[in-house]
Order: C-alpha cells, then sequence, then structure tokens
C-alpha cells in the first residue's frame, strides 16, 4: 500500500503541513521528472505553487486539484511532507537542493530511491487535458470504428466536442453520441466511454499539429485513424 506513494502523491494530490515563511521555496514550480530506482514515471505538467505563508496549491496543466500547506526546513534543507485532501504521507521528509531556478527532492520508499526535478516557472504548464478541449470537425478517416464512417456526409458533418466537464458529444450523420472521456497523465492517450452500450470502450493516441488533432485506435489489428481540424461553431 505504501509501495511508490510519491507516484500516488504526485498523480493525485499533493499537500505540504503548514511552516514559517521561507522565500527560498515560495513561487511556482513544474515537475520537470519523477524517477524511482531510475525508472521515469514523470507526470504531464505537473506544477506546485509554495505560497510564502506556508499554504500551497498543486495540479496538472490548468487545473488546480489540492490544496494544504508546506514544511520546509533552511537549516536541514528537508521538505516535510503531509495530504490535506487525501492520503496521508507515512515516509520520511524529502532532502532538498535548491540551484538557480532549479530544485531536487530526494528520498527512500521502501527501499527505493525516489528523486523529484522541479523548475522555477511563471506560468502554468498546458496540458494535453487542456489542449483538446473545444470542437473538432472531422476532417479524414481510416477505418471503420464506433462513431465515425467512411462516407460523404460524416466528412462534411461529423464532429467530437471534448467538454471541459470530461464528457464529450460525437455529432454523426446517424446522429448524436454521448460518452465521458479520461486523458492519461503520464502519456498522449485519450480513453473514450460511450453512454451507448452497443459502442465499446476505446483507447486512442493522440497527437496535436497546430489545429488539428489526429487519434490513432490502439489494441486495433488494422490501422485506424481520425483527423479533426479545431471550429468555433458546430457543423449544420
Amino acid at each position: 500500500m505504501k509501495k511508490y506513494f510519491l507516484l500516488i502523491l504526485i498523480t493525485s494530490s499533493i499537500s505540504f503541513i503548514g511552516c514559517k515563511e521561507n522565500k527560498t521555496i515560495s513561487g511556482l514550480w513544474e515537475i520537470e521528472s519523477v524517477s524511482v530506482n531510475n525508472q521515469t514515471m514523470t507526470p504531464i505538467a505537473r506544477w506546485m505553487q509554495f505560497n510564502a505563508d506556508g499554504t500551497q496549491i498543486s495540479g496538472n496543466g490548468w487545473y488546480q486539484h489540492s490544496y494544504g500547506n508546506y514544511e520546509y526546513d533552511i537549516n536541514s534543507k528537508t521538505l516535510r511532507v503531509e495530504n490535506t485532501n487525501s492520503i496521508k504521507d507515512p515516509y520520511e521528509a524529502f532532502t532538498v537542493k535548491i540551484e538557480n531556478n532549479r530544485m531536487y527532492w530526494t528520498r527512500l520508499e521502501d527501499g527505493n530511491s525516489v528523486e523529484v526535478k522541479l523548475k522555477r516557472t511563471d506560468n502554468l504548464p498546458k496540458a494535453p487535458s487542456d489542449e483538446i478541449i473545444g470542437v473538432w470537425k472531422l476532417k479524414t478517416l481510416e477505418g471503420d470504428y464506433n462513431f465515425f464512417m467512411k462516407d460523404s456526409i460524416s466528412l462534411k458533418n461529423d464532429y467530437i466536442f471534448f467538454r471541459w466537464d470530461l464528457k464529450f458529444v460525437a455529432g454523426t450523420s446517424t446522429g448524436k453520441e454521448f460518452g465521458v472521456y479520461n486523458v492519461n497523465a503520464h502519456k498522449p492517450e485519450l480513453e473514450l466511454i460511450p453512454y451507448n452500450k452497443s459502442l465499446d470502450r476505446s483507447f486512442w493516441k493522440f497527437e496535436f499539429d497546430e489545429n488539428i488533432l489526429s487519434l490513432y485506435l490502439l489494441n486495433s489489428d488494422t490501422l485506424v485513424t481520425r483527423k479533426f481540424i479545431r471550429t468555433d461553431e458546430f457543423p449544420k
């Protein structure tokens, strides 16, 4: 249960117990890398903001999901960690090293060496889950799967709308389909879960090229792709 606690801490919620003001750690930090025994486990667009009054907020991309306090001992260079809105940290404090605009945390968790590298930043990092929000009009497709099929009507009118509340609407030539979606916190993969039980749950690799969104179906014996272009209106 305790194994790799930092991974749970980073990908779900992080908070720190309050302490006296320490200006050296105050500010906004983006997590550049997380490793456990040299195995990379870096979350996408993870950030933390330490305030001078001992409070902190944290999240991924433009989404803040954690809050709490922190305790940094400038003499011992240690950071005490405990969750306010999640599980309690059962391990010892992190040893902290700050060099210019970078910060390094290290500690052992059940004999495993944990290392975290952060960089100071002025802006929240943008995550793929932020970029995917909006209306996307179907541009090209290859292979049949779920909503979008190979016909001339689809290429004129079909679209997918990713809402901020993690729900999606697929507008197709046969009507609308609704569901929820999930973006992987560690890699550019998208899970689509339709409410319609006759449609399969699916996993897609995705990438952006300016205003083009490309989806590639995973775990498929044949090539299935969907390319969309961002639009500011629903196709009619």
